[in-house]
């Protein structure tokens, strides 16, 4: 048994739930060379609280320890991915003929094979997990600090960044709309090659039907 002198020793508390961590948006160079503003938040716990109390002693002062713990991990695993990698979760494509806003609509849907398709190899998901595993590992040895999941909230591209996107973006629209006007051109073609000719054999039977009257 152990006994507690008053106002001689203190007994310090700390949480034992899960407590919640919003960091401040923080930019990001990525594999691609493109720079990210990410807005992360994390949940976590006390582990042990020993630990705790001699390296960090308050939840005030976790919060600085979470901020350099879990934006190098973040810094290191995301540098190492492109944006597609970054923002996708899957490489499941979701055809517009099964979206109902397009089904309602007379409008023939786009062929998939028309549309860019960039695959993924791990997604945000699966590298969100290895930020969490990452920055679990040094908060629990260091800090006793568990760490239960880094996510995402938010993820923007800087303006010269989005303008870049947006130039590709505009660039592969007008590539399609290209397409587009060629075949119905190529269509229109056809069409008045095709009434030309209807012209002409009805101009040469009525000629011949004239002629026999005469």
């Amino acid at each position: 048994l152990y006994f507690k002198m008053p106002f001689v020793d203190v007994i310090e508390r700390f949480p034992d739930t899960i407590l919640e961590y919003d960091a401040d948006p923080e930019e990001v160079l990525l594999a691609d060379k493109k720079v990210l503003t990410v807005d992360n938040f994390a949940w976590w716990r006390i582990r042990n609280p020993l630990l705790f109390r001699v390296r960090v002693r308050t939840e005030v002062a976790a919060r600085g320890v979470l901020d350099d713990l879990i934006y190098s991990s973040m810094r290191a695993e995301l540098g190492q991915n492109d944006l597609m990698e970054v923002i996708r979760t899957t490489n499941r494509y979701v055809s517009p003929d099964r979206v109902e806003q397009i089904e309602d609509l007379d409008i023939e849907p786009m062929p998939r094979s028309s549309a860019r398709q960039e695959r993924i190899e791990r997604g945000r998901e699966q590298i969100m997990e290895t930020v969490t595993a990452r920055s679990n590992e040094a908060a629990l040895a260091q800090y006793g600090i568990e760490i239960l999941a880094v996510r995402i909230k938010r993820a923007d591209l800087v303006a010269e960044n989005m303008q870049a996107i947006f130039a590709r973006m505009e660039a592969e629209r007008e590539r399609i709309s290209r397409a587009y006007v060629s075949e119905g051109q190529k269509e229109a073609n056809i069409l008045r090659s095709e009434t030309d000719r209807e012209v002409q054999v009805l101009l040469a039977t009525a000629e011949k039907e004239s002629e026999i009257v005469r």
